[in-house]
């Protein structure tokens, strides 16, 4: 499905245009091809019991209206990114459930990747000034530190999460106040994937 994604956005934007070259049959053809051996796959693999089909049901929700942004050419501003981070984490849920995990839970972590993908584009895109969103990324690490304090004290996850989300919201405060030290993006980059690392394994020791 991923490996699909360029080659049907280069059909679709052809064929909007009103316009047909060689490569759109080509890239037509190679997408329809990957799509379905992905339907297979899934087919194949996936028992299509009830608890599974809302997940992946939102996943390509979440995908194709990520997709139709990309076409239009809104691929990197703010709302499609968000889309993504959404339906990644909806693998979360269809991996747990297929995996006999209880139901609550399974969706419980996808909601917890998916705050904490949505709070690190927004701080990131505040970071390197792409937009400016330093009340949304305090709004969304209030929400997170809220949700996690509530799930903690609900008994449905241990403390870990609470200090992971304070964590995360102490960063992307401190990150685009005034008093942050400007870093190239690339640092800015490495800094996320050390932070969400992090998250995962926590997240181990939450469960």
């Amino acid at each position: 499905m991923f490996l699909a994604r360029q080659p049907a956005k280069i059909a679709t934007k052809d064929l909007l245009r009103g316009k047909r070259f060689p490569r759109t049959d080509w890239a037509a053809g190679i997408a329809l091809t990957l799509l379905l051996l992905a339907g297979i796959t899934l087919t194949a693999v996936i028992p299509f019991r009830g608890p599974l089909l809302l997940p992946l049901g939102a996943l390509l929700a979440l995908a194709a209206a990520q997709f139709a942004f990309d076409v239009l050419g809104r691929g990197r501003s703010l709302l499609p990114e968000l889309f993504g981070a959404a339906a990644a984490a909806m693998f979360t849920p269809l991996i747990t459930l297929a995996g006999g995990l209880a139901k609550e839970l399974a969706w419980l972590l996808g909601l917890v990747l998916a705050l904490q993908a949505w709070l690190a584009i927004v701080y990131v895109s505040t970071r390197l000034k792409r937009v400016q969103g330093a009340v949304a990324t305090a709004a969304l690490a209030l929400l997170g530190v809220t949700l996690a304090a509530g799930i903690v004290l609900a008994g449905l996850m241990r403390w870990p999460l609470l200090l992971l989300f304070a964590t995360l919201a102490v960063r992307a405060l401190w990150g685009t106040s005034q008093w942050s030290v400007t870093r190239r993006p690339q640092v800015v980059g490495m800094q996320e994937v050390a932070y969400a690392s992090g998250v995962l394994v926590g997240i181990g020791f939450s469960i």
